[in-house]
């Protein structure tokens, strides 16, 4: 008779949900084979599962398992999410003798092999420097404020990623890739005052909402160390290697002296956005926009056609002034609205752009000649 290497029942739809969000680390090409799995560990009415691609460590616990034989191994990500993602409500119930995990609901049943915990990677590891708490939301919106702005280009690399800072008052997170810049101020957390600016990465801050879970109300611990930064919180842990490098000084290029501004729906605009949008064949194509008394208007020019959009706007200057139509549509779906204020200066200098809504950011978005 063969040793069961682990053994546990559990809501399917709870495992499932935890399974698909930890499988986001996971990549669907892989030089090591164990990259390509999850681990999975039984033990005190819990299961935690992990999955890394040795950049970034995700882990999250489901609470409710009935533990029958504690254990972990590691099963392979995309094969045991797509089955448990299809398969009905009900009891899941896991069992596996260390060579192959079987896995049940009802008259639904799978088979997979298994590698031994041992040779599952951990990257986890890193003296602690700084310790604090920030709300889940705060790193949401970070996520979304920012994550628009951070840079491709692999020549610059310290452009992607997420750049998070302490100044005087705040918390700063910052992003560019050099034709815009997304800033946003959080409120100075207990401990992080002292803290060394770090950049993460791009990967990383496109995974953290999703592994958030849906109360994003709750505290998460946030640990920075040489070379890593940590997010904890009471059923997820992420942990990510930082981006190498030193960010720009991003102060620079924010305008403070912009006196002309214009006022404007931001569902109106970014509905003239996307309806101009429709004769770019290149998402980078610019748009003109002109500024006049009490309104704004927006055209394009391009081998597609010709085509212009007009929104009401409260503003009383004339000026014409070219911007990437993609840049701007971006931009605008990361605002709550109801208004965006753009504070132009002249033709070539870039305008710094505020949601009325959330005082909290600010924008800057580069023209462009069209």
């Amino acid at each position: 008779m063969t040793d069961t290497a682990l053994a546990f029942s559990i809501d399917r739809g709870c495992l499932a949900a935890a399974v698909e969000r930890v499988s986001r680390v996971v990549q669907k090409r892989n030089t090591m084979e164990i990259l390509g799995h999850i681990l999975i560990k039984a033990e005190a009415g819990s299961v935690t599962l992990r999955g890394t691609d040795l950049e970034l460590d995700a882990l999250v616990r489901v609470e409710g398992a009935a533990i029958g034989t504690p254990g972990g191994l590691a099963v392979p990500s995309a094969e045991f999410a797509a089955a448990l993602a299809r398969w009905p409500d009900g009891v899941l119930t896991v069992e596996s003798d260390g060579r192959r995990l079987t896995a049940k609901v009802g008259r639904s049943r799978a088979s997979l092999p298994v590698l031994p915990e041992v040779d599952f990677p951990d990257i986890r590891r890193g003296d602690t420097d700084t310790t604090f708490q920030i709300p889940g939301s705060d790193l949401t919106a970070m996520a979304e404020k920012c994550g628009f702005a951070v840079g491709t280009d692999e020549v610059r690399a310290y452009l992607m990623g997420i750049y998070l800072h302490a100044t005087d008052r705040n918390l700063v997170a910052v992003a560019t890739d050099g034709h815009r810049l997304s800033r946003f101020d959080m409120p100075m957390p207990d401990g992080a005052e002292s803290m060394e600016g770090v950049i993460i990465p791009n990967r990383t801050v496109r995974i953290w909402p999703h592994l958030l879970g849906k109360d994003e109300s709750d505290p998460v611990q946030v640990e920075t160390g040489e070379g890593f930064i940590r997010f904890s919180s009471d059923l997820m842990v992420l942990h990510s290697k930082l981006v190498g490098g030193t960010y720009p000084d991003y102060l620079r290029v924010i305008p403070r002296g912009n006196n002309q501004v214009a006022l404007a729906s931001v569902s109106d605009l970014t509905t003239a956005v996307d309806r101009l949008m429709v004769f770019s064949k290149d998402k980078g194509h610019g748009l003109k926009v002109a500024f006049g008394t009490g309104e704004i208007r927006l055209s394009i020019r391009s081998e597609a056609g010709e085509a212009e959009e007009f929104v009401p706007a409260e503003c009383d200057f004339d000026m014409e002034i070219g911007f990437n139509g993609k840049y701007l549509r971006e931009m605008l779906t990361t605002m709550k609205g109801p208004q965006v204020r753009l504070a132009m200066a002249d033709p070539g200098s870039p305008p710094l752009v505020t949601d009325e809504a959330d005082p909290r950011r600010e924008i800057v978005v580069m023209p462009m000649r069209v």
